[in-house]
């Protein structure tokens, strides 16, 4: 019976060759744009504003709580890309295939406000 799938070498041969390509656009495209200036605010001010508002005599709870829901938001998100459920035209970081500044600033600092 002939074997119709990929090989693994083939595989880790389109992920090398994706990962230039992605990584040639972040370089030409994404870093340092506008839409870069904006994720990088996106990711910063909340936290500010957080610093700034934040109740100290319960700030241990606030970070245990904020720190499961950055870990259940990020891993929602990597199932969403790893499926294809939905992709970002812009990243602040190129590593990572997620949207860190909405997964890390706005969704964690509002849910920590709660």
């Amino acid at each position: 019976m002939p074997e119709n799938y990929p090989s693994h070498e083939q595989i880790q041969s389109f992920n090398e060759r994706l990962f230039e390509m992605r990584l040639e656009k972040w370089l030409n495209h994404d870093l340092f744009s506008f839409q870069w200036f904006l994720l990088l605010a996106v990711l910063i001010i909340p936290w500010i504003i957080w610093w700034r508002f934040v109740d100290t005599n319960r700030i241990a709870p606030i970070l245990l709580y904020g720190t499961l829901m950055s870990l259940l938001v990020l891993m929602m998100d990597d199932i969403g890309v790893e499926l294809q459920l939905w992709s970002y035209p812009y990243q602040l970081f190129n590593i990572m295939p997620r949207l860190i500044s909405i997964d890390q600033g706005i969704i964690i600092v509002a849910h920590m406000f709660l």
